[in-house]
């Protein structure tokens, strides 16, 4: 059974290239660095009770 709202996607999807990739990569793990920074300085405590 084929989804038309899938293969409409699919008719438009434009493949990344090896640079774009590389930026993706380095933008998240500036964020993640970034949001790990801040919660370790105010001491806050992550997991535990959350999960």
């Amino acid at each position: 059974m084929s989804e038309p709202f899938a293969d409409s996607l699919e008719s438009i999807r434009v493949p990344h290239t090896l640079l774009e990739d590389a930026l993706g990569y380095v933008t998240s793990i500036v964020v993640t660095s970034l949001g790990l920074y801040l919660i370790q300085s105010v001491g806050a405590v992550t997991g535990g009770t959350a999960g």
